[in-house]
């Protein structure tokens, strides 16, 4: 977004004569016009997102004040003129797909879902990990709404489960944790933050339970489908799953609140059978419709 990366960009258009060019949603506002102005025949592709807040305008309109109908308003009329200069848009959900297509009947088949999928290339092992008492933690702990989960987890979940199950490990895996959460933990010997890793996998594979975020914005998607990957069974709330093809007791165990979360997290501590039946049909659900090739075939169709 500075003068080097326009600069870049530019030199790029005029080098190569470019049919469809993809500009993520976070920086699309940015490079749109000086995309369209540079090549003016290419097809644009977005990653349409919306965030988790918003919803159609009937619900939230009775609800709100003026400044924030304005604002919501604006926010509106600045897609629909993002859409209308874009060829695709590449929902993660169906969900998604339906609030961007109720912007614009007339830009409404440039939508389409682009799920989340995982390459599985990167998850074939020659032989089962054996699971071992411990839960990991694998999430965004240096933003506000992660520090807030991890806090909540921590005081409100996590001494229920060590009441339960006192020689369980945690494991908070990644760098993207913030100093005041390394000091809440420092003197807690069950806790381990691990750090940067090359292969985080190698601590999930080992895990009886995957813990998902309580609140959005925490980055929780992804990891949910490398813990399917890695066949360890996830605990998470009704927040976390959305937008994701599970069924409660299924494929996933779904948390209404802090005390139904701590007692999901034991009863995968307890009961490796129950931890196995979840994340082998969590497991087959990803190679169904989260596998990268069968979402690859999808893009070049539309393309």
């Amino acid at each position: 977004m500075d003068k080097g990366m326009n600069g870049t960009i530019k030199e790029l258009c005029h080098s190569n004569a470019y049919s469809h060019v993809f500009i993520s949603h976070s920086l699309l506002g940015n490079f749109i016009n000086l995309i369209k102005h540079l090549l003016p025949d290419a097809t644009i592709i977005t990653d349409a997102y919306r965030s988790d807040s918003d919803q159609p305008v009937r619900i939230t309109f009775k609800n709100m004040g003026i400044h924030h109908k304005l604002s919501a308003a604006r926010a509106r009329w600045n897609e629909q003129k993002l859409m209308n200069k874009t060829g695709l848009l590449l929902a993660a959900s169906e969900w998604d797909a339906l609030l961007f297509k109720a912007l614009s009947f007339k830009d409404a088949p440039k939508v389409h879902v682009l799920p989340h999928f995982i390459d599985m290339n990167q998850y074939h092992f020659a032989e089962a990990t054996p699971k071992e008492n411990l839960i990991v933690l694998h999430w965004k702990m240096n933003s506000i709404q992660g520090k807030k989960a991890f806090q909540m987890f921590y005081h409100k979940i996590y001494p229920s489960i060590m009441e339960k199950v006192p020689d369980v490990k945690c494991f908070i895996v990644g760098s993207e944790v913030s100093p005041e959460i390394r000091r809440l933990v420092k003197e807690d010997e069950s806790v381990v933050i691990t750090g940067p890793l090359a292969d985080p996998g190698r601590y999930i594979r080992r895990a009886k339970a995957f813990i998902a975020p309580l609140q959005e914005g925490c980055g929780s998607r992804s990891k949910i489908l490398e813990s399917w990957a890695l066949r360890t069974p996830v605990v998470t709330s009704y927040k976390g799953s959305e937008r994701l093809i599970c069924q409660n007791n299924r494929n996933i165990l779904l948390a209404n609140n802090t005390y139904d979360f701590a007692e999901k997290v034991v009863r995968l501590l307890e009961d490796p059978k129950l931890g196995s039946i979840i994340a082998d049909r969590a497991h087959q659900t990803l190679l169904n419709h989260y596998e990268a090739n069968s979402v690859k075939e999808k893009v070049f169709s539309l393309i």
